[in-house]
């Protein structure tokens, strides 16, 4: 199951925990929704002091749960725990973003993974196929 993910809600990019998937009949419709316990927003000294690349927040622990339209979920991301070994106990409850790379530069440049169709360039070894849209 797709647990921690990344979603728009409201105008704000958070990172959640999903608790469930379930769907509702809302005005005859038949909705898939999700219920998020959302992490804490980022701790702004690290983001400012890191670039913007350091994306590192508190443990999702029931004070901020949401339920979405499952289709807002963006993506599946990890969030990693911090190493109190290193930076102390203080760290205990932070997590902090780690996402594939090259996620959302493949889906921008076109390339897609796909099963095999007439269209299709074999790549390398191991039959590793693309469709070049």
């Amino acid at each position: 199951m797709a647990r921690n993910v990344k979603l728009i809600y409201g105008e704000n990019l958070e990172f959640g925990e999903v608790q469930f998937y379930f769907q509702l009949e809302i005005d005859g419709e038949i909705q898939t929704l999700a219920m998020i316990d959302l992490y804490s927003r980022p701790n702004a000294d690290l983001l400012r002091e890191s670039a913007y690349t350091l994306w590192t927040c508190k443990k999702a622990n029931k004070e901020r749960v949401i339920v979405v339209d499952a289709r807002t979920i963006q993506s599946v991301v990890c969030m990693a725990p911090h190493s109190v070994e290193i930076l102390g106990g203080d760290w205990k409850d932070w997590v902090f973003l780690v996402e594939k790379p090259g996620l959302d530069i493949a889906e921008l440049s076109g390339v897609v993974e796909a099963g095999l169709h007439e269209d299709e360039q074999e790549l390398g070894e191991g039959n590793i196929t693309h469709t070049i849209l």
